[in-house]
């Protein structure tokens, strides 16, 4: 990711034909002229890379590498070991682990045998877990092998298989499995809400919603097989797992994994891999930067090109002091993982604008509308609405929620759904009320928290809400 938007394009890639295909300053893109008979699922173009690359580096991880070839044939191993146990496709497979090569093959191995991946975070208590379990309808549990006995407990609870998930190492021989054609619209992950509503919701996340926000993503950041991406984000997350190892996958780059983070680790991983692009939240840029004040000498990370921020807005004085620390600066995006990671962000090599979170994404459509559905004009509030292909199919089983979430706006059909989301707080109750914070905070409190970071003394700051 970084560059010039819209140059570099990876084989099989859509060319875009629609307004803005080579103006960074538009609004938001027509995404009907997105090319449909381009796409191919996350799991096709992996295994496509294996075949054409097989030595290319996919994955970097204390101090291992994988090939893509390495990658396939572990992945493999879990997908034949899934169908052979039953599993058939839709059927969803609740996946109980951090940020590991264990993750990443077991993740592809989940979809490459047309089941889908309901990932979830490995801290969940055990009554969290048995709740994402019964309401998904999970066929199968797998559970890291650190922290596998609560996993286990739940899945004894409730009469499902489980499986205790390991690395495989680099090397593994297994037979390459032919990966279960999936269509656009057939489900891949299921997503959980933070539940500020009551009860968390699954939001469905098709292969279609994967490779159109991978494809929007590796458009505007250039993204190429010769990057190589660095995060220590968590995978079960849609930031981790869309934004960062989906969008690698796509197109045939390198991903290195850093697990625990600290501010430390995170520099020495981007200048022992040479990394490109590096992909963290907010808090993690202030422990870098934290970091870098005490290391002598400073790690050299001049290979990077771009550095991506997502998860809440990031202060314009921290993306000032990373680009003047180590030149590149951070491009902060927001997203929601109902739009799959998606939605806006600012392009790399332009100087951010405090308060905003950036420009829509190729193939995403932003507006802001009254009560009614009405457009409005700049500078009033409303509800932001976010359409494309990106959107999530719906929350399981709940019609009632999925019928709120969708607004009746000037798009309809599967191809066009809009997702509102409040920016008054008052408006809309709990999971309302709390993204209208973290959309109030990026426009109106974001010079305040930015004063904060003005001081030499002030390592992070955050605004109080009563």
């Amino acid at each position: 990711m970084g560059g010039n938007a819209g140059t570099a394009r990876t084989p099989g890639r859509p060319r875009w034909t629609g307004p803005g295909r080579d103006d960074g300053d538009a609004g938001h893109d027509d995404y009907d002229d997105y090319d449909d008979d381009a796409y191919v699922d996350v799991v096709h173009r992996t295994w496509r890379h294996a075949a054409t690359r097989p030595d290319a580096v996919a994955i970097r991880h204390a101090g291992d590498v994988w090939s893509y070839d390495d990658l396939v044939r572990a992945s493999s191993r879990h997908a034949r070991r899934f169908v052979a146990g039953g599993l058939a496709p839709g059927d969803r497979v609740l996946l109980v682990a951090p940020t590991s090569v264990g993750f990443v093959q077991a993740y592809l191995g989940i979809l490459a045998a047309g089941a889908v991946a309901v990932t979830v975070n490995p801290m969940c208590t055990a009554r969290e877990l048995q709740y994402f379990a019964e309401d998904s309808g999970c066929r199968l549990v797998i559970g890291w092998h650190e922290n596998a006995r609560i996993a286990a407990d739940v899945a004894g609870r409730l009469d499902l298989p489980f499986v205790e998930l390991h690395d495989i190492a680099p090397g593994a021989d297994d037979e390459v499995f032919e990966p279960v054609e999936r269509a656009p619209d057939d489900p891949a992950v299921l997503l959980y809400t933070s539940g500020t509503t009551g009860r968390p919701k699954g939001a469905i996340i098709t292969f279609g919603n994967i490779f159109a926000s991978t494809w929007a993503l590796c458009r505007t950041f250039d993204t190429t097989a010769d990057d190589r991406i660095g995060t220590a984000l968590p995978l079960f997350h849609v930031y981790g797992q869309v934004a960062v190892l989906a969008c690698a996958l796509d197109a045939g780059a390198s991903v290195s994994l850093l697990r625990p983070f600290s501010g430390e680790g995170a520099l020495r991983m981007a200048e022992r891999d040479g990394l490109t692009v590096l992909c963290d939240v907010p808090t993690m840029w202030v422990e870098m930067l934290e970091s870098a004040r005490t290391l002598d000498p400073l790690p050299n990370i001049t290979s990077l090109r771009l550095a991506a921020s997502g998860g809440a807005a990031l202060p314009v004085e921290i993306n000032r002091a990373f680009a003047a620390m180590f030149g590149a600066g951070v491009a902060d995006g927001y997203g929601l993982s109902e739009t799959t990671a998606t939605a806006t962000c600012h392009r790399p090599g332009r100087e951010p604008r405090e308060g905003s979170v950036g420009q829509a994404v190729p193939g995403v459509e932003i507006s802001v509308v009254d009560e009614l559905g009405r457009v409005l004009p700049p500078g009033e509030i409303g509800e932001i609405t976010v359409a494309g292909k990106n959107v999530m199919a719906g929350y399981r089983g709940r019609p009632e929620a999925t019928a709120e979430a969708f607004s009746q706006g000037r798009h309809s059909g599967a191809a066009d759904r809009h997702l509102a989301r409040p920016l008054q707080r008052r408006e809309l109750p709990n999971r309302g009320r709390q993204a209208a914070r973290r959309l109030v905070h990026r426009r109106f409190r974001g010079p305040w928290k930015g004063r904060g970071h003005q001081h030499h003394d002030v390592r992070d700051a955050h605004p109080v809400h009563r």
